[in-house]
């Protein structure tokens, strides 16, 4: 059972209002992370028409994100000289709140600095999502070899839960610190009826840690201490 023996429980009941939390479970829209990123390439089909576009689909080029002189301004689109848009396909899964993010001296600031800092004044919030392990009907990188691997704590970017809201000891989610996203929590995001165990959300922040540069916590190393002997040789 590896990680999975190791708490009870996983999941609490999460407030229902109020800002988000470390530990909270938001569902979130997830890009996914492309090899070859891709440029939605939009121009005017009409110089004296900011509506009438033309656009193609392209995998990026050694052009793009450099200065292009024969790109007029397009409504609604405040793309800068250097700037492209770049698509991706999404899916919306459950995320871990890991950190928050905001300036809270704004106020001390000139006019002008505030002005110009209000981006990076918004809350926004880091978040870990988790992805299904595969199941025979629907086959997928998360195969039970894996799984396994994952849940005696083998890996320090993959993190294993139960199914989301069950504490039980089956494996259902992985939380893949290897696809962290950066979110406002704002319109398309909401709250799901969980947020983790704090002892749960501490042992997922060290393995960040352990990821970022290796450095292994005594919680953690006690963790894996105790879920070493759970993995069957033949996987190890």
């Amino acid at each position: 059972m590896g990680v999975l023996q190791l708490f009870e429980p996983f999941y609490m009941a999460a407030e229902r209002r109020g800002a988000p939390a470390v530990g909270d479970i938001y569902w979130v829209p997830i890009p996914h992370t492309e090899q070859t990123p891709r440029i939605f390439d939009v121009k005017r089909s009409d110089s004296r028409d900011h509506t009438v576009l033309d656009y193609e689909i392209v995998e990026i080029r050694n052009h793009h994100f450099t200065e292009r002189t024969d790109r007029l301004p397009i409504k609604l689109l405040t793309l800068g000289a250097t700037e492209e848009l770049v698509i991706a396909k999404a899916k919306k899964r459950p995320a871990v709140v890991l950190f928050s993010s905001a300036l809270t001296d704004m106020a001390t600031l000139s006019a002008l600095d505030q002005r110009l800092a209000k981006d990076i004044a918004k809350p926004c919030y880091v978040v870990a999502p988790m992805y299904s392990p595969a199941t025979p009907s629907s086959p997928g990188p998360f195969m039970p070899t894996l799984v396994a691997r994952i849940r005696a704590l083998q890996y320090p970017h993959l993190a294993c839960l139960p199914p989301l809201g069950k504490n039980t000891q089956d494996a259902g989610e992985i939380v893949r610190l290897d696809r962290l996203h950066a979110t406002h929590l704002a319109r398309g995001c909401e709250r799901s009826e969980w947020k983790l165990h704090v002892d749960v959300t501490q042992l997922i922040v060290d393995q960040l840690l352990w990821a970022a540069h290796g450095s292994v916590s005594e919680y953690l190393e006690a963790a894996v201490e105790t879920v070493r002997d759970s993995l069957p040789p033949e996987l190890v």
